[in-house]
């Protein structure tokens, strides 16, 4: 168990304790998740995948530009035009959200 010092307040050691699940339990077993589902045709989505812990809140984040496509899927566009391309939804975020978890 962590130790939090001269910390008086129990809200205050909650708050700590929930940030440090979030960083060092949570979030780490989020990303490992989303980088084991995510595609991997050049393998920059699944390496762009990280973590934050601010203000008591837990950011799981897929920095390449098109995760979001690959996530819901999208119709191709080619040199400004619309095609009857779409490809389908490739989901790797939420699969890895509501993964069921158990922590003791």
């Amino acid at each position: 168990m962590a130790s939090y010092g001269m910390v008086d307040d129990w809200r205050e050691r909650i708050v700590l304790a929930v940030d440090e699940f979030f960083d060092t339990k949570l979030g780490p077993d989020l990303v490992a998740d989303m980088v084991r589902m995510a595609p991997k045709d050049t393998g920059y989505l699944a390496s762009h995948i990280d973590h934050t812990v601010e203000d008591h809140e837990l950011r799981v984040t897929a920095h390449a530009g098109y995760a979001a496509a690959v996530e819901n899927g999208h119709i191709v566009i080619s040199h400004g035009h619309i095609t009857d391309i779409y490809v389908p939804p490739q989901p790797f975020m939420r699969p890895a959200l509501y993964r069921k978890r158990n922590y003791r």
